[in-house]
């Protein structure tokens, strides 16, 4: 302590010429910061359950609410850390479809970040305007208008992408990544801070828009977040070059990576095991969709080569009727036509004929003679076809129209109706369903060679154009082989064996009511909707039962 009096110090302002009265200056804080107040609750999970107390959780989100608060082992008090710029929290999270990765998880952090910290900023992005409207900001603003209810629409501001808690003066923002000028120049609403970066979906954003938000200085937390795509990118390498993987704890400033399949959320099982009879277990649409595994870029053979020689099943009409699909060339392509009988083809019909009238008679006389139900019939409604079809009807033939652009039964797995119906047949041949034996050597070399990709996630057929141009002829027969199944599946004639055969037929399958639904009472009175009927498969489907809590 200083030996000094007040006289002293009197004497000495007075030689230095400081005027007695003059203290040293005080800085006034503002007035506002005196009012700033937010809730007092430690964790995200708790914030829930206090709100949302009508929701149960999965062990996963309880977890990922618990370690996004800073509770680096979810388990652990002890394990609590505060992120800051110097130390942020960094983590990637790859969720399967559906999981609840913005309904539970994004949504209730969001909102716990700005009603329980004074000046936060939480900014979240996705390149989807579909996935940010719908699936993002829809969650966060239902949950925030729940807390307006109870803590006053003047205390909470809700505009379009915009949440704002005016007590602690803490924001949510929103926003597609891209518009381009958005995407730089956030900073803390203050000086140290926090503010939080999430990329959503960010599998599909560019590489030079990350750049961009690397440009925002003063993070204290960084979440990506998305469900699986192409081995390659920004968001595979942040899941592949984690530091720190789930269970370990998570450690600020180091990289932390956690996926979450459908082992984790109980209500995806029952779709997952529908899927799983419509694709196999080890096809990319099952991999990415429900076990978060990345998937090689590039295409993929509708038909693998290697699987077209298999032990065929005896030739047998399984007691169904006969089937045929039309793909039209006008000109430089051929026009083929492929009728099925059961398992197996009938010889196919081709015509070379660039005079449209004479095609449409002679299509109608090859349709005659295969004595076959206009409605059974299945032809190309796009190019040509849009043409040709009416005209076939006109003759009193009422075939179905089939748009290879239209919508596809199962839009989460399919890009359009086109590389639904390829699919349906490449699965008949893997599953060693068909009799080839008989079959053209233009079909079997076709369909080893037509290749689909994925985009967005989807199942996308090669296009008819590049197909040619990378092979040298075009897909006709392979594509009226197609056509001839729309309305067959493989459950279909797996189950017409197994009735053929006298075997029990799984009530599951609904064996009976999907044939019906297909090969039931011919109407020739109009054109059935053949061309958007599947087997039912794709029908509506129950989510399941509501979410559940896991013990621990």
């Amino acid at each position: 302590m200083s030996s000094l009096t007040d006289a002293d110090i009197a004497l000495v302002r007075e030689a230095n010429g400081v005027p007695p009265e003059l203290k040293a200056p005080v800085v006034p804080m503002p007035v506002f910061i005196d009012r700033l107040t937010c809730l007092p609750i430690d964790n995200a999970y708790d914030f829930h359950q206090m709100f949302f107390p009508e929701e149960e959780l999965y062990r996963w989100q309880i977890e990922m609410l618990m370690q996004l608060s800073g509770y680096c082992d979810p388990y652990d008090p002890a394990s609590r850390a505060e992120p800051s710029k110097e130390a942020p929290l960094l983590a990637t999270l790859c969720a399967a479809n559906g999981s609840g990765k913005d309904m539970i998880v994004l949504s209730t952090w969001a909102l716990w970040e700005i009603c329980c910290h004074v000046q936060a900023h939480w900014i979240g992005t996705s390149s989807s305007f579909t996935q940010l409207d719908q699936q993002t900001w829809r969650h966060i603003k239902a949950r925030a208008e729940v807390l307006q209810k109870l803590l006053g629409a003047r205390e909470l501001e809700i505009t379009k992408f915009k949440v704002i808690y005016k007590k602690s003066k803490s924001e949510i923002t929103l926003f597609r990544t891209d518009e381009g000028a958005k995407t730089e120049g956030w900073h803390p609403i203050v000086t140290g801070g926090r503010m939080t970066i999430v990329l959503n979906e960010c599998k599909s954003l560019d590489p030079e828009l990350v750049i961009s938000f690397r440009k925002c200085h003063g993070y204290t937390h960084w979440l990506n977040i998305s469900s699986s795509g192409d081995s390659f990118g920004y968001f595979y390498e942040k899941c592949m070059t984690a530091e720190h993987v789930w269970p370990a704890p998570m450690v600020l400033g180091k990289s932390y990576f956690r996926k979450i399949t459908v082992n984790d959320c109980p209500h995806l099982r029952a779709e997952f095991e529908r899927d799983l009879v419509d694709f196999a277990l080890d096809s990319p649409f099952i991999q990415s969709s429900y076990l978060s595994n990345f998937i090689q870029s590039g295409s993929f053979f509708v038909v693998p080569p290697d699987r077209v020689l298999y032990a065929y099943p005896p030739k047998s009409t399984l007691g169904m009727p006969k089937r045929v699909g039309i793909d039209f060339g006008l000109g430089g392509d051929a026009t083929c036509i492929s009728a099925w009988v059961g398992n197996y083809p009938l010889p196919e019909i081709e015509f070379n004929e660039s005079h449209e009238p004479t095609l449409t008679r002679m299509v109608v006389a090859a349709l005659r003679d295969l004595d076959v139900e206009p409605g059974q019939v299945y032809a190309d409604l796009g190019n040509f076809g849009q043409a040709i079809v009416p005209r076939i009807r006109e003759e009193g033939l009422n075939i179905n129209g089939v748009h290879n652009q239209s919508s596809a039964r199962n839009k989460k797995a399919y890009a359009n109706r086109g590389a639904e119906i390829a699919m349906n047949f490449g699965r008949l041949v893997t599953d060693k369903l068909l009799n080839l034996k008989d079959a053209s050597t233009k079909l079997k070399r076709q369909m080893t060679q037509r290749k689909y990709f994925y985009k967005d996630g989807k199942m996308q057929l090669e296009d008819k154009k590049e197909f040619r141009a990378r092979i040298g002829y075009s897909p006709n027969n392979f594509d009226a082989a197609i056509l001839a199944h729309v309305g067959c599946s493989a459950h279909v004639l797996q189950a017409a064996s197994a009735e053929l055969n006298t075997v029990v037929v799984d009530p599951n399958q609904h064996w009976k009511r999907e044939y019906e639904l297909i090969y039931g009472k011919i109407d020739n009175g109009r054109a059935r909707a053949g061309a958007y009927r599947t087997s039912g498969i794709y029908g509506r489907r129950e989510i399941g039962s509501p979410l559940r809590r896991l013990g621990k």
